[in-house]
């Protein structure tokens, strides 16, 4: 308690140093009687509603929520503080974002240490007002970063962050007068949402000798990204848009994810770029589907053309940049730090000699 009424004191000298140059200083007077409807209120950064999500929001996730001043008139000095269950959340810090109440000033802020204890901190900040500048309207005070603790409870689960009562918070206008305001504190409930997400598709090569492979091995692997619950999921994969194959019932640990490996038979698909995707479908209660599905493009070419001006991709045509691509892979075989399958051009678990002299066979080739 002691810190936190050496804290208010502190802010009241930023106040008095912001009002110098002033023709009266009044410090300590009764607050007049004034309509105000200002208002001081937690929600999280990036949204107006107070519903966390188990897929973004989790044990050791911080998440970060803003301190936001509505309708208020004749702002210079802010002091906020705010509380917390300990057992439930962790304090990380507090900041003043770049789009801050006092931005527009391009004034240096006056920001004592924030004063934090077990389960709050009290925070503020100030500026010298010369030239007269001053706050009027809604914008945001602060922001402050916590670290959920893991739960025992069963979601959903509901938590607060309140806002301290007068004399920890407080809105004062250049004369050290309270702004009067009531606060609105963050409730917050944090939901199970089931997420689902497609990592990764890797052929076993993405480019290919034409006439040279029979089929491609496809690793396809998904995340289940909630942090609380096991989710079950079904899978199906399109080669050029048409069913390749489909698994079904596959169940994941909460952050676990599986790696499930399909067969692509490519023979006698002609040159040119083909398409896999995979696709899982929405579990119950999932609503982020922007990750359920990933492509990959493989492209079939010239035997020798696995790479061009842009690194492992190929320009349907082989000339020198591919034989050196092949040379500089000389010897490696699929337990080499640097293997490439796609330099491996006659598929047979080592670059050498063979590789390079099927690219010099088709040297100065190109696709018609």
């Amino acid at each position: 308690m002691f810190k936190r009424t050496f804290f208010t004191e502190m802010m009241l000298i930023s106040i008095l140093m912001g009002s110098l140059g002033l023709s009266t200083v009044v410090v300590g007077q009764a607050n007049p009687v004034v309509e105000s409807t200002a208002r001081v209120v937690v929600n999280p950064r990036d949204r107006m509603d107070r519903t966390l999500y188990s897929n973004e929001t989790f044990p050791g996730v911080n998440f970060v929520v803003n301190v936001t001043v509505i309708d208020v008139v004749d702002l210079q000095n802010w002091q906020v503080g705010l509380n917390w269950d300990p057992a439930v959340m962790e304090y990380v810090t507090v900041r003043v974002p770049p789009d801050n109440v006092f931005s527009p000033s391009g004034r240096s802020l006056i920001m004592p240490p924030p004063d934090i204890g077990p389960g709050y901190v009290v925070w503020g900040a100030t500026y010298i007002n010369d030239p007269h500048w001053i706050f009027n309207g809604t914008g945001t005070l602060c922001q402050a970063e916590f670290k959920l603790l893991p739960t025992p409870n069963p979601l959903p689960i509901t938590f607060n962050l309140t806002i301290s009562p007068y004399d920890e918070t407080l809105l004062l206008d250049g004369n050290a007068h309270d702004i009067p305001f009531t606060t609105e504190d963050g409730t917050f409930t944090l939901l199970a949402l089931p997420d689902i997400a497609v990592t990764n598709v890797v052929p076993s090569k993405t480019i290919v000798g034409y006439n040279y492979s029979k089929s491609l091995a496809i690793n396809v692997t998904i995340l289940n990204q909630d942090y609380y619950l096991p989710n079950t999921f079904n899978l199906t994969i399109y080669a050029d848009g048409e069913l390749l194959a489909t698994t079904e019932n596959v169940t994941l640990p909460s952050l676990n994810f599986t790696t499930l490996v399909f067969t692509w038979n490519i023979t006698g698909l002609l040159k040119g770029n083909h398409t896999i995707t995979a696709v899982t479908a929405p579990v119950p209660g999932e609503t982020d589907l922007n990750d359920n599905v990933r492509n990959q493009t493989v492209v079939i070419t010239i035997p020798g053309d696995v790479t061009s001006t842009t690194p492992d991709v190929s320009d349907g045509m082989v000339d020198m940049r591919d034989i050196g691509a092949i040379c500089n892979h000389f010897g490696t075989t699929p337990s080499s730090s640097e293997w490439n399958s796609n330099y491996d051009v006659n598929e047979d678990n080592v670059v050498n000699m063979r590789d390079i002299g099927i690219a010099c066979y088709n040297f100065m080739k190109t696709d018609p």
